[in-house]
């Protein structure tokens, strides 16, 4: 008779562990969904961050053409704002990492 029990017991053991690496399993695949989706908008911060000198001299030239003078008075609120990019790409590095 306590080797009936003792298999029961065995038996429940297992379904237990099974069911607590199937949860296990579920966190992980949600982890690194999350991960990837944080890696993609890493490379999105990344490349603005490579093409904000390109914005920077376009947006002066193209104020330039509008207004017959130089715009570089106003570039420091640009500037401000690409920059709000770089520092939003660094407190998520923080968090990945």
């Amino acid at each position: 008779m306590d080797v009936w029990l003792e298999e029961l017991a065995e038996a429940e053991r297992k379904r237990a562990l099974r069911a607590r690496l199937a949860e296990l399993e579920e966190l992980r695949e949600l982890a690194q969904e999350e991960l990837e989706r944080l890696r993609h908008y890493e490379e999105e911060i990344a490349q603005r961050e490579r093409h904000k000198d390109a914005v920077l001299e376009s947006y002066a030239g193209a104020s330039e053409q509008r207004t017959g003078r130089s715009a570089w008075r106003s570039l420091p609120t640009l500037t401000a704002l690409l920059n709000s990019f770089s520092e939003t790409r660094q407190a998520t590095m923080r968090f990945v990492r």
